[in-house]
């Protein structure tokens, strides 16, 4: 909760700031689209079946089956602007 309110007040800042409101929210939705697409794409090429599980708030965004063995794994995707595709564990960063 703390985080989210946080978050809240860098945007209003981010607004204020810039004078164009939402700049920064509209922009970081537009990067976690695009990392999400990205990711997506990933495993496919990987050749796991991803399905897009963000909406349904179950902790973690993207939910790929091995093909092979049904096996599901879990990943929490974070899109923040930097160039570049990193992977920890069950963290996917763009």
């Amino acid at each position: 909760m703390r985080c989210l309110e946080n978050r809240k007040k860098i945007i209003q800042r981010e607004e204020e700031e810039s004078g164009v409101p939402g700049l920064f929210s509209r922009d970081t939705r537009w990067v976690e689209l695009l990392t999400m697409k990205t990711v997506m794409e990933y495993e496919r090429e990987l050749g796991f079946i991803p399905r897009d599980v963000s909406a349904e708030k179950v902790g973690y965004d993207v939910e790929p089956v091995v093909p092979e063995t049904g096996t599901l794994r879990f990943i929490e995707v974070k899109g923040r602007g930097k160039r570049g595709y990193h992977r920890n564990g069950n963290q996917c960063k763009l």
